[in-house]
C-alpha cells in the first residue's frame, strides 16, 4: 500500500479519535506490548496501558510529520551502511516533538527477520525494568514504531496463499480485520542502542540529514484534502495545515543532448555526491565577466542508480 499525504492525515485522525476514547481494543493493545516488553501480568498494567495511549495522543497532536518516500529512505539506508566509527556523530538529530512516516513500510535497518515498519513515534520519557537483569538500572525508550494494519492483513494472506503455517495465519488474519485501528503497534527501540548504526533511529537520523542538506533532497507542505479547502473558503475561514512535510531526492534535470559528432564525456554507471563548493560563474556580455557563486551539493549520475559516498551529505550548506 501506498501511504500517501492524505491518506496519512486521516489516518492520524483516526488514531488521536481513538487513543481520546481510550478505545478498549487499543488499551488492550497497548497493555498487551507493555506486558511483552516488561514481563510482568498483563492484568497489572491496564492502567499503563491507558497511559500509554494518552500520551501516544499527545505526541501525535503536538507533533511535526515527516512523510519520507522510497527514494530518500533508500538512500538513507545507503548512507547508514557508508558510515565510520564515530561519523554517525556528523548526523543531523532528530526535530524534538515530530513523527515520522514513510509511504512505503521500510525493513528494519539490521536487515534480519520480517520486522516492517511505516510510522516511528519517538518517545524518550518511557522507562522499563530490564527484565533479563533486574538489579540493572531501568532501560529508556527511545521510540515506538507501527506497521499499518492494511499492510499486516497482506503479509498474511500472501502467507496463506503460500500454504504457510495456514491455521496460524487465519487466526491472525481474523484478528486483524476485527481491528480498527490503522496502524499496529509493532515494536519498541531502546535508547541504550543508541550507539549501534542498525537501529530505526539511526535509519531517521540519516533521513533527516539528507532532507536538511540544500541539493540533495527536496522538502514540500502536504496539501490539505481539496474538500477540507472548500469548507474553509465557504466559512471564509483560513485552509488548514497538515502538518506534514514530504520529503524526496532532488531530482537533476535532463543533461543537453550531444550533437552529432561530438566527443563523449565520461558516463557514470552510479550516483555521487558533489560536494558544495564555489564556482566562478560566466556572466554579462559574451559571458566575459564572471561571478563568483555558491553551488549547493547534489546527485550526479543516472537515476535509480546505487550512491557512492553517502556520508558526504553532511558538508551540504555555503560556508558562513
Amino acid at each position: 500500500m501506498m501511504f500517501t499525504p492524505i491518506e496519512f492525515v486521516r489516518q492520524r485522525a483516526a488514531m488521536i479519535d481513538q487513543w481520546s476514547r481510550s478505545d478498549p481494543a487499543l488499551v488492550f493493545e497497548n497493555t498487551k506490548f507493555l506486558a511483552d516488553v516488561t514481563g510482568l501480568n498483563i492484568d497489572d498494567l491496564a492502567s499503563d496501558g491507558r497511559w500509554l495511549c494518552e500520551e501516544q495522543r499527545n505526541m501525535l497532536i503536538a507533533a511535526d510529520m515527516y512523510l519520507f518516500t522510497p527514494a530518500l529512505a533508500d538512500c538513507a539506508r545507503q548512507a547508514m551502511t557508508q558510515l565510520g566509527p564515530g561519523e554517525h556523530l556528523d548526523l543531523d538529530p532528530l526535530p524534538p516533538g515530530a513523527v515520522f512516516a514513510f509511504t512505503e513500510p521500510v525493513r528494519h535497518p539490521n536487515g534480519e527477520g520480517g520486522r516492517l515498519s511505516s510510522v516511528m513515534l519517538p518517545m524518550a520519557g518511557l522507562t522499563f525494568a530490564n527484565k533479563d537483569n533486574p538489579t540493572a538500572p531501568p532501560l529508556q525508550t527511545s521510540l515506538l514504531t507501527y506497521t499499518l494494519r492494511s499492510d499486516l492483513l497482506a503479509h498474511v494472506q500472501g502467507q496463506i496463499a503460500a500454504a504457510v503455517n495456514v491455521e496460524h495465519y487465519r487466526k491472525g488474519e481474523a484478528a486483524l480485520r476485527e481491528r480498527s485501528t490503522p496502524w499496529r503497534l509493532c515494536g519498541l527501540e531502546m535508547a541504550h542502542h543508541a550507539k549501534a548504526f542498525a537501529t530505526w533511529g539511526m535509519l531517521l537520523r540519516c533521513a533527516i540529514t539528507f532532507a536538511h542538506s540544500p541539493g540533495i533532497a527536496h522538502t514540500t507542505r502536504a496539501l490539505i484534502p481539496r474538500n477540507v479547502a472548500r469548507a474553509a473558503a465557504r466559512a471564509a475561514a483560513p485552509v488548514p495545515d497538515t502538518g506534514i512535510r514530504v520529503v524526496d531526492l532532488r531530482v537533476r534535470p535532463a543533461t543537453v543532448p550531444r550533437e552529432e559528432g561530438e566527443e563523449p564525456g565520461r558516463t557514470l554507471q552510479h550516483r555521487v555526491i558533489v560536494r558544495g563548493h564555489w564556482r566562478h560563474q560566466a556572466c554579462g556580455p559574451n559571458h566575459s565577466q564572471r561571478r563568483l557563486v555558491w553551488i549547493d551539493q547534489h546527485l550526479r549520475g543516472p537515476e535509480h542508480t546505487p550512491i557512492q559516498g553517502a556520508e558526504r551529505v553532511y558538508f551540504g550548506r555555503p560556508p558562513q
